[in-house]
């Protein structure tokens, strides 16, 4: 390879980072051999450049192809280390803990949920466990399999803010039959946007009920608002101080910006759709029905907010890494229920895969100019 891929590599990254291009350097190599021989190849020239732009030689290395060539490959780099599995939890309980009341409980009782634009009822079981369903629906702005399709994601990075969330199916009549006074209003509109199959039943999401949640803050200002945002993105920039007062939500906003990003969630800064625990100290990251467009790049919605942030964890930089088409591929397809086609199309999964290279590429950027102490001061 050293005479066909890795001279060709040598001059698109030496000739990308000479202008500054770290992420398009990263993506050149990525395109030609594997993420870990890219990273360290890219590692490798920005160090040669480094060294020459320290002894003013670089223009004689970048004057012709053939001062490219002396450089020689890196070694091959061993593959990252397979990453202990996440046991997800929620709220400090385990998932399968909290799935088990509402997989196999009857409904004993269904209340539509007010406010947005997509239908989602509240069930109470037999089993006292309560659950969020939300059906497959004429709004194509909420499709239902792409919840559950965010929560296996995010226990993949090691997230545990997405509440725990599986497929299943229920009949028209048997939530007819225990729909509350309150909702029969609304039950016209059920009947008119909801695809019952000829079977009489209908797929969705079904997610562990949070009990308490209210808009999520900053510094007295809601985190989807102008205020909120200008704040947090000042304490998301490389050299800003956080204050103390900020330091459990900073970080966790930061992920739900890269978390948003790699799914494609258009849906977050839509207006009231930052949600945290009662005391403001807890994020919850929700409402994931409008994600996984097939955009490698990502929306300009989630690509700007992602931009907003230079700052990252690194404990979930570490799982993007890792996260390969075979792990996303297996949350996708296994244990569906009802969508027997799998959670995502072919098409949503290698969106996913085109955004976590770019995201790394971004951010692997900013630790070349600023170091990683710098860009991943997070857990």
């Amino acid at each position: 390879m050293r005479l066909g891929g890795y001279i060709l590599i040598e001059l698109v990254v030496g000739s990308a980072l000479a202008t500054g291009g770290g992420a398009t350097a990263y993506h050149l190599a990525r395109a030609a051999v594997s993420t870990d021989t890219a990273q360290a190849y890219a590692a490798h020239v920005r160090d040669r450049i480094a060294t020459s732009l320290g002894s003013g030689s670089s223009e004689s290395m970048f004057a012709t192809p053939q001062s490219l060539l002396p450089l020689a490959p890196p070694a091959a780099v061993a593959p990252p280390a397979p990453r202990p599995r996440h046991v997800g939890t929620f709220l400090g309980r385990e998932d399968h803990v909290l799935l088990a009341p509402i997989q196999a409980g009857r409904v004993r009782r269904a209340r539509f949920n007010r406010g947005g634009s997509s239908i989602s009822l509240r069930l109470d079981f037999d089993t006292g466990a309560r659950a969020s369903f939300k059906p497959d629906q004429t709004n194509l702005q909420s499709i239902p399999r792409k919840e559950v399709a965010a929560y296996r994601v995010s226990r993949l990075l090691g997230l545990n803010a997405v509440a725990p969330s599986f497929a299943r199916s229920f009949t028209r009549s048997e939530l007819a039959a225990v729909l509350s006074d309150d909702s029969r209003v609304l039950h016209r509109r059920y009947l008119r946007e909801v695809p019952f199959g000829a079977d009489g039943k209908v797929a969705g999401s079904l997610a562990w009920w949070i009990p308490q949640i209210v808009d999520a803050t900053i510094d007295g200002f809601l985190v989807d608002t102008v205020e909120g945002i200008v704040t947090w993105k000042r304490y998301l920039t490389l050299g800003r101080p956080i204050p103390e007062r900020a330091r459990q939500l900073v970080p966790q906003i930061s992920n739900m910006l890269l978390f948003d990003f790699l799914i494609d969630n258009m849906d977050r800064f839509s207006g009231s759709n930052v949600k945290s625990s009662p005391d403001g100290k807890v994020l919850y990251f929700m409402d994931h029905a409008l994600a996984f467009s097939s955009f490698t790049h990502g929306s300009d919605k989630v690509r700007t907010y992602l931009k907003r942030s230079q700052k990252f964890s690194r404990s979930l930089v570490d799982a993007l890494r890792h996260l390969d088409e075979a792990s996303l591929r297996a949350a996708a397809t296994r244990d569906t229920g009802p969508y027997t086609r799998g959670l995502l199309s072919e098409k949503e999964l290698r969106g996913v895969l085109g955004r976590r290279d770019y995201a790394l590429g971004y951010i692997d950027e900013l630790i070349a100019v600023h170091g990683e102490e710098a860009v991943l001061p997070f857990p």
